[in-house]
């Protein structure tokens, strides 16, 4: 084992420890804290579903309906704040702060280099900096980012157990792919939320078989347990929206924007008033503006495929929210009501597996690192 493997070893183990922020929560601890926090926002929601129907259409002054509805919105998207902090996005949130570990290193190296040209070879100043000291910073940077690679590789195979105990069904390489574009985060955290769904579900089922002799109580548990179907259904509108008014207008406004260079640069060619070297620099810039073009054209169409499939799953979610919330208002026996949940929930298991999309094929590594490259302007 040579020296630089050991260094980058111990750096791999420091990494780890500083993008975890320390040991894990126990998961226990970690989910009676989202229940708390879950059940009393899901309790308020519905108390103001109960109150909807009660308002007016139009009121000048005070709550009315279009009010009460925005209300509810608010609340849900709270619940889901909520249900998004568990292990699955612990990993999730260690990719990305690793990744961007990476980008700010870089960006010290690019510094030092530029340092480097006018630093002294040698100097007996104290703390002066010289050329043989900046190759050792940026050695040492280097090496670090090394161990966040190593670190992100880690991670992702975690990740990839966890999504698929959450019932994504994918291997490692597509886990990895979609961690690469833009809507993995959104994935991620969706089946993050799911993750807690369940075990909040869970949860109430055993209350109301706790409470089945008491109807009322019962049926608060299932409004609630309906709440949080409509969670879900919300997560997912979400995500719809994200991809339809963010992701796919600003790669629309990369292509134009790579088309408009193209053009210049066709034009200038074309005119003669350059030399040489600088029509092949124009050409360059041609074919580069090309690849960028090929590329989001590629991405438009796997997040397109990602639309379809959630928005598949969002229609279904919402016709068992539908049945749901006309079962809550139907006053009914509390031993129908948990096998309705236990029904419904298996139902809901199904429809929440996502099949991650094919990823992009791409031809060479200059088109993997151009997808890479728009996920970052598009993260912007």
């Amino acid at each position: 084992m040579t020296g630089k493997t050991v260094q980058i070893l111990l750096l791999t183990a420091l990494v780890g420890v500083f993008l975890a922020g320390g040991a894990p929560p126990c998961p226990a601890a970690e989910f009676g804290e989202v229940w708390d926090k879950a059940y009393d926002k899901l309790e308020k929601t519905l108390e103001l579903i109960d109150r909807q129907e009660e308002l007016p259409e139009k009121k000048l002054f005070g709550t009315d309906r279009e009010e009460g509805a925005r209300e509810i919105e608010e609340h849900l998207n709270e619940v889901i704040s909520i249900l998004v902090d568990s292990p699955t996005n612990t990993y999730r949130l260690r990719v990305r702060n690793a990744r961007e570990r990476i980008a700010e290193l870089r960006s010290e190296i690019a510094e030092l280099q530029r340092e480097r040209i006018s630093a002294p070879a040698e100097s007996k100043i104290p703390f002066r900096q010289t050329k043989e000291k900046i190759d050792e910073e940026i050695a040492d940077k280097r090496a670090y980012i090394e161990a966040n690679r190593e670190e992100i590789e880690k991670t992702q195979k975690q990740l990839a157990d966890k999504l698929r105990e959450a019932g994504l069904d994918a291997t490692d390489e597509q886990i990895k792919g979609l961690l690469m574009s833009i809507s993995g985060n959104d994935i991620v955290k969706i089946y993050a939320a799911f993750e807690n769904i369940r075990n909040v579900t869970e949860q109430l089922m055993q209350l109301m078989k706790e409470n089945r002799d008491n109807i009322d109580v019962a049926r608060k548990y299932y409004g609630i347990y309906a709440v949080l179907l409509r969670t879900a259904v919300t997560m997912q509108e979400n995500f719809l929206q994200k991809v339809d008014d963010s992701y796919l207008p600003r790669l629309d406004s990369i292509i134009s924007e790579a088309r408009g260079i193209i053009g210049d640069a066709r034009q200038r060619i074309s005119s003669g008033d350059y030399t040489t070297g600088q029509r092949e620099i124009l050409r360059d810039n041609i074919a580069s503006n090309e690849l960028t073009i090929k590329v989001a054209r590629l991405y438009k169409q796997y997040l397109h495929r990602q639309y379809d499939q959630v928005a598949q799953r969002r229609d279904a979610l919402q016709r068992q929210v539908d049945v749901a919330m006309n079962t809550y208002r139907t006053v009914t026996l509390s031993s129908n009501l948990i096998s309705l949940m236990e029904s419904s929930d298996k139902h809901i298991s199904l429809l929440t597996k996502l099949e991650i999309p094919s990823m992009v094929s791409f031809d060479n590594q200059s088109m993997q690192e151009e997808f890479q490259r728009l996920t970052v302007r598009l993260e912007r």
